[in-house]
């Protein structure tokens, strides 16, 4: 199960990041009309919100090419990024994400933000851009026990694209991880991802492939809230999970915590049987609420953003159910 959910997410990953197009993925991108931001196709493309003219987006992923008002373009998933506005001029927060026609976007120069990790793990060490690729060095600090040998790549290098071998896993090893090593080539607009690791006294690399943890800053602190008594720290987390719930709707709350205010009803699937319901996630609390034992979580849901607690939340496929590079790592190496 966990080999062929790998497979599977490795494949979509690589289809969305070379998909064949005038846009990348990660280019920044100015709107140039009001441009509606929706959900997919499958849930009936419904407009999330309508975003201003001058606000910026990210490309996440790119699909195929579809012809609106005599203009050719991909649809495009994108991140809304810092200070846009919808079509009234109210606020969109940073990290809301959805479906929109590209034929309304045009390439910006990219915003220079470095993204705040509060010196932990997925901190930017370093950075550099010497014109044909770069290379940019996460601090990650994670104790991570083997597993199933079959579907990993067992050999540790003494250095990045070095062929020498000098060591090769074995399963229930103790390895530790101290960085991540993202090289981007600027030409291909591809990536390779190095490890930095050690286990007992051996040192050295471990490649770990085209995507990394900590793509397009997942993580990154977003804001600090204090609501509920209680101070929520907000890290960017992009993901779809089907909400579930006792009753028919779940309050979509204005802040983090049950004392909050309640902004909207949000639509619950049904458990026995009935249509489920997906939301795009765009952040999570570093904290857990102490009476339901979960993460809160941010969501868009008709325009309004807000929060519901991830006790209402789950993950079809296998794997972690929320995407954080810690959870990843270890369910990738070894699962225990």
């Amino acid at each position: 199960m966990k080999k062929l959910f790998l497979v599977l997410l490795l494949g979509l990953m690589v289809m969305g990041l070379y998909s064949a197009s005038r846009f990348k993925v990660y280019q920044d991108m100015v709107v140039t009309e009001n441009l509606r931001l929706r959900t997919s196709k499958y849930d009936g493309r419904k407009v999330i919100t309508v975003l201003n003219k001058g606000s910026r987006v990210k490309i996440i992923e790119i699909k195929d090419e579809e012809e609106i008002d005599g203009i050719k373009s991909n649809w495009v998933y994108v991140e809304v990024q810092r200070n846009a506005t919808d079509k009234d001029g109210n606020e969109v927060k940073y990290g809301v994400c959805g479906w929109c026609f590209g034929g309304y976007l045009e390439e910006t120069t990219p915003s220079v933000v470095i993204p705040d990790y509060n010196n932990g793990n997925g901190t930017i060490i370093s950075e550099i851009n010497n014109g044909k690729q770069i290379i940019r060095i996460r601090k990650h600090e994670q104790k991570v026990k083997i597993g199933d040998l079959m579907w990993l790549d067992t050999k540790i290098h003494p250095s990045i694209d070095s062929a020498d071998v000098i060591y090769s896993f074995k399963e229930k090893d103790k390895m530790e991880i101290f960085e991540i090593h993202e090289i981007w080539d600027i030409e291909t607009n591809k990536q390779k991802v190095w490890i930095k690791v050690k286990i007992g006294e051996i040192s050295g690399f471990l490649y770990y492939g085209g995507y990394s943890p900590y793509e397009n800053n997942t993580m990154e602190i977003m804001e600090v809230i204090n609501s509920s008594g209680k101070t929520w720290t907000v890290r960017k987390l992009t993901q779809t999970l089907a909400l579930f719930g006792p009753e028919d709707t779940v309050g979509l709350r204005d802040k983090p915590g049950e004392d909050s205010k309640i902004i909207a009803y949000v639509p619950t699937s049904y458990k026995n049987g009935n249509s489920q319901i997906n939301f795009e996630i765009e952040a999570i609390t570093e904290e857990k609420d102490s009476e339901k034992g979960d993460c809160w979580i941010r969501i868009t849901y008709n325009g309004k953003t807000g929060w519901i607690n991830g006790e209402y939340l789950s993950a079809e496929r296998g794997g972690p159910k929320y995407k954080t590079p810690e959870a990843y790592l270890d369910f990738h190496f070894g699962g225990y």
